[in-house]
This record gives structure tokens, sequence and C-alpha cells, in this order.
């Protein structure tokens, strides 16, 4: 689980310095008299400058090997209940980019778009614990997750283009690299019930003020692992001449190849190795019982989701 090398993030801003080279050096724009011309004659090559912006959704789906342990006890199966279900999210997003349309029919554009990625949680627990080995409560919480991370996007798209009077529309495929810069995780615990009595109070943990503290109040903290991702991406997109300049709308989707499927390669616990695996040092023994000290005390989270896609908008310069 390591992140994508410097190297790629010098070639692909390598790619878009290069692609928009030739844009700097054409001083020539579009003229309003041109604007049902430009789209239907057959010119070389012609060079886009612009910025979009937009909102989508992001899913995180259901990991694989959730049941961490068989233990002995009124719950015959340990787990983690904290992103062991499909979730979803939103996504921000902004940025430059440049396009290159050669002979009006094929398209190359390269991005850097600033994206921001939510994903959005509330659990209800419900276990068990035992006092001195003959007495049961019986505990019901509520919590929210919050998972948040922000990455710059460069996607590399080839498009194939049909232009159609004053409007140009294309559907462009390819990679998607997303470098992650900055991330957080928030866990928050609103409700405790013990035997159907209600703790009341402020902001609660786990542990909160029961007496004696259950297995599950050992959890105390999630924290975000900041991770690089490789997407493949879809995008249809329509671009309207307006004036001397391009109104570009991008509806797109991308999934991600580096999403891993187990649930141990999503989650880490606090002293684990490299290789982000749950630590078998915090996981109750096999066929034994789950206790204080050894249910995993912090968790650590990829910033990873699954796929994303929403919509963009923006404006755009064409040189000739």
């Amino acid at each position: 689980m390591t992140r994508i090398p410097r190297l790629a993030r010098l070639v692909a801003l390598t790619s878009l310095l290069a692609l928009s080279g030739p844009a700097f050096g054409a001083p020539t724009p579009l003229t309003g008299a041109d604007d049902l011309d430009v789209l239907s004659t057959g010119t070389p090559a012609r060079f886009i400058m612009g910025f979009k912006a937009g909102a989508g959704g992001t899913l995180w789906d259901e990991p694989n090997d959730t049941v961490l342990r068989n233990v002995s006890g009124t719950d015959p199966t340990f787990d983690i209940p904290i992103f062991n279900e499909t979730r979803g999210g939103y996504t921000m997003s902004a940025g430059f980019f440049v396009e290159g349309i050669f002979y009006e029919y094929l398209g190359l554009e390269v991005g850097a778009y600033f994206t921001q990625h939510t994903l959005l949680e509330k659990t209800d627990w419900n276990y068990f614990e035992t006092v001195n080995g003959n007495v049961t409560h019986q505990v019901e919480a509520k919590s929210e997750e919050e998972l948040q991370w922000t990455a710059i996007h460069v996607p590399i798209l080839i498009k194939a283009v049909v232009p159609s009077g004053n409007t140009r529309i294309s559907l462009g495929v390819g990679p998607e690299f997303a470098f992650g810069e900055w991330s957080r995780a928030s866990f928050k615990v609103t409700e405790v019930t013990t035997d159907g009595v209600r703790q009341v109070g402020g902001d609660l943990t786990l542990g909160g003020s029961l007496d004696p503290a259950p297995p599950r109040a050992a959890l105390r903290t999630l924290r975000a692992n900041l991770q690089d991702s490789v997407y493949f991406t879809v995008n249809f997109g329509i671009e309207i001449v307006a004036g001397d300049f391009l109104i570009p709308i991008d509806i797109h989707w991308s999934y991600n190849f580096s999403q891993e499927s187990a649930y141990r390669q999503r989650v880490a616990t606090l002293g684990c190795d490299s290789t982000g695996l749950v630590c078998e040092e915090r996981l109750p023994p096999e066929g034994g019982a789950v206790t204080f000290d050894n249910h995993p005390n912090t968790l650590e989270l990829q910033t990873r989701d699954t796929m994303y896609g929403g919509i963009n908008i923006g404006i755009a310069y064409q040189f000739d």
C-alpha cells in the first residue's frame, strides 16, 4: 500500500505543460464572426485552455472479509463496524485544463483539479459486556464517522469529438492520477444506552462514564491514512461557443483501480506495519473473549473511494 512515486507526478504535470505550450504561442483567438465556422472547418489542430469546477458523489463499496475473528460469548463473531458496509458521500472539484483538437474529430485533454472527497457514516452499535464472568449488560450506541481528503487529480483523456453547429460533443476515456495532499477523519459517539437506560451528557466516547467500560470502549480514535490512487475515467462532454469563449460541460465517472477489496487492507490499527493490515496483536484470540485490552483502540482508514462521479462546468478560450 504505497503512494504513487513522485516521478509519476512529474510525468503527469509535464504532459499538462507540454499540451499547453502551443496555446501560449498562438496569439490569435476566435472572433465573434468565426464562432460557427470554427467548429466545422478542418483545421489540423486547435488548442483550448480553461477552468472547470463542479461537484458530485463518491462511493465506498462494501469490503470483503469483514469478520475478523470467531470468538466465544454472546456474539460469535467479532468485527469492527466502522466503514464495513457500503458508504457514500460527496465531492467538490476545481481546476484548469488544456485540450488539443486535431482535425476536429480527435481530442487530447489533460487537467489538474483540486478535488475534495468526503465519505459519511452513521453506525448503530449493539453488543453485550460481561462483568466478573456472570453479569451481562446490553449496550447500544450511535456514532457518526467522517473520512475526508483532498487530492490533485490529473486526468489524461483521449476523446472522440463530433462537431455540430455551434457545439462540440465528445466522449473521452483514459487514466486519472490522484495525488493525496491532505486528509482527516472524525469519530463522534452521539448516544449510549445500557440495559435500556440512556446515558445523557455532551460529546461522548464509547467509554464515556460507563462503569465498567465495555470492550468496544477501547476504540476511541479514527484517523486517515493519506494514499494516492489511479482511476479509469469516462467523460461525456459538450462545448458551447459563447462569443470569443467556450463553455465546457462535463459529466464524468471514475473507477478506482487502487481500492483494495478486503477490509483488513483498507483499515489499519495503531502499531501496524506498512502493509496496512489490522494487527493481530490488537484482536481477540480465536475462540476467546473480547476484552478492553485486545480490542483495537485506533483505526486508520485509507483515503480511497471505490468510484466517484459528477458534473463540471467552466469557461475556456480557444486559440487558432
